[in-house]
């Protein structure tokens, strides 16, 4: 899980926090109070639980805690583990340039010295990313593949910060209202 969305969600349960205690002190209806609470009780641990699933073993030890509404809280949510590997490859001046592979080339990383055509573009650092590899011999084409827990994270990392910013703005709402 990036670190942005780690934070969201911190950001996201404090205003919770704070909207909850506005509603409490200015007496909101207890009715639509509690409906916004229990809803949120019952998405959050879902959505952590779901979290939880993508973690590699080593975070989810039996003696570590992992209470579902808090996990996305945690650092130790960020723990995902992803192949990524440098590829040297050599253009046709004889210009060598080392490429990041993120995930796992699939069916099998090209035999040394093969003959290939390379597509994608530059990451965060600046260095060359491959998304494709096209072996010129044989026409067969080769593309990092990553794990699905790692695709997996962010969809529900962001739609638990989703959650804690609407339950804020849905108590705020009861306390204009």
């Amino acid at each position: 899980m990036d670190r942005r969305y780690l934070w969201a969600t911190r950001i996201g349960a404090a205003f919770t926090t704070a909207a909850l205690t506005v509603a409490v002190l200015a007496h909101a209806p207890i009715g639509p109070l509690l409906a916004v609470c229990c809803a949120a009780a019952v998405v959050l641990p879902l959505l952590g639980a779901g979290l939880w699933a993508t973690l590699p073993a080593a975070a989810r030890e039996p003696g570590k805690p992992w209470w579902p509404w808090v996990l996305p809280l945690q650092e130790r949510a960020r723990s995902r583990t992803v192949d990524v590997a440098d590829l040297v490859l050599k253009d046709v001046t004889g210009a060598e340039h080392t490429c990041v592979v993120t995930g796992r080339l699939v069916p099998a990383p090209p035999e040394p010295g093969t003959v290939v055509e390379a597509y994608g573009r530059r990451d965060r650092a600046g260095r060359p990313a491959v998304r494709q590899l096209v072996l010129t011999g044989t026409g067969r084409v080769l593309r990092p593949r990553v794990p699905a827990p790692a695709r997996l994270t962010p969809v529900v990392a962001g739609a638990t910060a989703a959650v804690w910013f609407a339950a804020a703005a849905a108590l705020l709402v009861l306390v204009a209202g």
